[in-house]
């Protein structure tokens, strides 16, 4: 009789953990959906081998579905710009512009940040194949997508977090296979 209880307490909270993060999901969408946005911006990228942390700030502006602009003050000039399947990245006196037709890692980075800035974490799961953990902070729903052997995600971890009362994305990371990461806190919007 114990047992009986005890597996219909595991599976009872299973169930309402996993209604949660449905209902988290479905929030995060539906304030996000056609939306536009304004961030103040803080990028952290960090190499934990070498124990370095650059820190750059900006602007970031998005437009559903797929209009999104980086643009640096520090260092002042960078961007990092994608307008439907074109992308354009500008860093010091480098520029790179790639059509996201023809290189799939940079149009699943594209598809990435657009589906994080409009909350389609069903979406993100989808196309990466990443296995999916929520959590409910304080003040944010954090969603933690973690590659495995059938994920095609660049990222080994991509954590998001949205503000619980506004849904709109305040925080990403971004985990490389190698351990290097960058972070993203955001502001306004």
């Amino acid at each position: 009789m114990k047992r009986i209880v005890l597996t219909m307490a595991v599976l009872l909270s299973v169930f309402c953990m996993a209604a949660q993060q449905d209902a988290a999901i479905q929030f995060v969408a539906s304030k996000n959906k056609d939306v536009k946005l304004k961030f103040a911006f803080a990028q952290n990228n960090v190499d934990p081998v070498v124990k370095k942390t650059e820190t750059l700030k900006g602007t970031l502006n998005f437009s559903a579905p797929r209009k999104l602009s980086m643009i640096y003050s520090d260092p002042e000039g960078d961007k990092f710009v994608i307008d439907g399947d074109n992308l354009e990245s500008v860093k010091g006196k480098k520029s790179n512009k790639v059509d996201l037709t023809k290189v799939k890692s940079m149009a699943g980075l594209a598809n990435l940040l657009c589906n994080a800035m409009m909350g389609r974490i069903d979406d993100i799961q989808k196309e990466t194949k990443a296995e999916l953990t929520y959590n409910q902070g304080k003040t944010t729903h954090d969603f933690i997508f973690k590659s495995g052997k059938k994920s095609k995600s660049f990222y080994k971890e991509v954590e998001m977090r949205y503000d619980k009362k506004t849904g709109r994305i305040v925080y990403l990371k971004l985990v490389e296979k190698s351990g290097k990461y960058s972070e993203y806190v955001l502001t306004g919007k």
